[in-house]
């Protein structure tokens, strides 16, 4: 059996992680105590080994953004667009603005907590 947990910081606070397993359902059922105390939810996705493919599927699509975001950031800057302009040309195109809004958080991770123009 192989259970990989998926979620946030904030809903392994609130104890609302994700269990995506990989076995079959007789031993899901028996192991279920033990994961109710990490987890809320189970999602059987198939043979051993599928739970942590799947949660591989899943992360792979948030971390290759934040490297996209991270790539921007460093082209911009090496233009030398300020973090104005470019947050308002982001906010214009189809990324639109909760692209945007991301910018300054990557910046300042990026210059380790400065996020001055």
């Amino acid at each position: 059996m192989d259970v990989a947990i998926s979620g946030s910081t904030p809903a392994a606070e609130e104890g609302t992680l994700t269990r995506l397993v990989g076995d079959n359902r007789e031993l899901l059922r028996a192991a279920k105590p033990t994961f109710q105390a990490v987890a809320k939810h189970s999602h059987l996705i198939g043979d051993s080994g599928s739970g942590t493919a799947m949660n591989l599927v899943v992360n792979t699509m948030p971390g290759v953004g934040m490297q996209a975001i991270a790539e921007a950031v460093a082209l911009g800057e090496k233009a030398g667009f300020s973090i104005a302009a470019r947050r308002k040309r982001i906010s214009l195109s189809s990324c639109g603005e909760e692209l945007a809004g991301m910018l300054p958080n990557a910046i300042k991770r990026k210059r380790g907590g400065s996020v001055s123009d």
